[in-house]
């Protein structure tokens, strides 16, 4: 988790890695060298790792990109402190009783044998969890995407943290429940013609609709401002919204997008891309290939107003109750799922940026070049725009 959350904040990174850290010393001390005050310390450190946890998720904590905000619990981060939490007791336990596993060696190592296959087995359930690669599992706006990458994901599957050079802000950028990195897999001959041919068909849907004028005349709505590498949404406000229960994405769903993505809000603004979402309850089949990377949002505040749905706290972060209300908007809990599809002429992307499925376009710049936004306690007072340079 260390490289997703240090593009949100320094101090998250390196909180990360601390925690990491120390727990691999501390089980290699613990092991060698043991003593009661070094099982205390490791109750004592892993005792603060859960009540840090706990507070990112109750009340946020008080630094980073999403200072204050409560994150969501998932399997990733759940099997993490159930692990702490087991240490915490078996360390205060051999501290205060250290002969009792020698009076019980028998049973403590069938215990411990009976743990280690449980601890490996839960591992790889979590190393193999949607929390974990690139899909879904943490809180689309500040940027990207997932579900919350940070920095540009490469072909083959290998990925860039942030760069070394001055990317004008386009690294702190993020969208969705993600917490990872993307990957660009390679896709053979027939598969890649199948993706082709579904591409096709929503280009044919951006030269209908080439411009927010002629979205509006086909009853779309504005969602939320412009924000750097996602552009600005819209929403069909009156035919039946395409929600996907299903999870696959055929040709009729190709067709009607639930959302269009334009450059800006400006009757004249240019489409860009697509937004398809989906209701199913487990990650959609989505596209052909296994490149289209969804994701979902938690804890939105939304407020409807006669120019369209503002979002004042924006799609990425999270908002309390007591936060959405003060804005005059209400909480929609949790999304469904939801792709970017990059698509249009001129502003597809490259791999070294996730391709036609990519979190965040940079050709979607601000006006000065940049994507630096402003704080997030300045977004309700804009509605259109949340550039820095608007």
């Amino acid at each position: 988790m260390v490289p997703s959350h240090w593009g949100e904040s320094v101090a998250g990174g390196l909180g990360f890695a601390a925690a990491g850290w120390l727990q691999l010393v501390f089980a290699a001390v613990v092991l060698t060298r043991p003593s009661r005050a070094l099982l205390w310390l490791g109750a004592a450190l892993n005792g603060a790792a859960i009540a840090a946890w706990a507070v990112s998720r109750t009340a946020g904590l008080p630094f980073g990109l999403h200072a204050w905000h409560p994150q969501s619990a998932g399997f990733v981060d759940i099997t993490c402190v159930v692990f702490e939490g087991v240490l915490v007791v078996a360390c205060i336990a051999a501290a205060v009783r250290p002969h009792f596993g020698a009076r019980h060696a028998r049973a403590g190592m069938s215990v411990a044998a009976i743990a280690s296959f449980g601890v490996l087995a839960l591992t790889t359930s979590v190393l193999a969890s949607p929390g974990a690669r690139n899909h879904a599992a943490h809180s689309h706006g500040d940027t990207a995407a997932a579900g919350h990458t940070h920095g540009a994901p490469a072909a083959g599957g290998h990925t860039h943290g942030i760069p070394a050079v001055d990317d004008k802000g386009f690294s702190l950028l993020h969208n969705g429940q993600h917490d990872h990195t993307m990957a660009i897999h390679h896709l053979d001959g027939p598969t890649n013609a199948e993706l082709e041919r579904q591409l096709a068909i929503t280009r044919d849907v951006a030269r209908r609709t080439p411009t927010v004028a002629a979205a509006r005349a086909a009853g779309y709505g504005r969602v939320g401002p412009y924000f750097p590498g996602i552009g600005a949404h819209f929403m069909r406000e009156y035919a039946p919204l395409t929600t996907n229960p299903d999870g696959v994405v055929d040709d009729a769903d190709l067709r009607n997008p639930f959302m269009l993505i334009f450059d800006g809000t400006q009757p004249t603004s240019r489409m860009t891309g697509f937004m398809y979402y989906s209701v199913s309850p487990v990650e959609p089949a989505g596209f052909v290939g296994r490149n289209d990377t969804w994701h979902y949002h938690e804890a939105i505040c939304f407020k409807i107003t006669a120019t369209g749905i503002n979002v004042p706290y924006g799609l990425d972060h999270s908002a309390t109750p007591k936060q959405c209300a003060a804005a005059g908007g209400h909480i929609l809990p949790r999304t469904g799922y939801m792709l970017h599809v990059w698509s249009v002429p001129g502003f597809t992307m490259t791999n070294n940026y996730g391709g036609v499925f990519g979190e965040a376009n940079p050709k979607l710049r601000c006006a000065d070049g940049t994507y630096y936004m402003l704080p997030v306690d300045d977004w309700a007072q804009h509605p259109f725009n949340i550039c820095k340079s608007q």
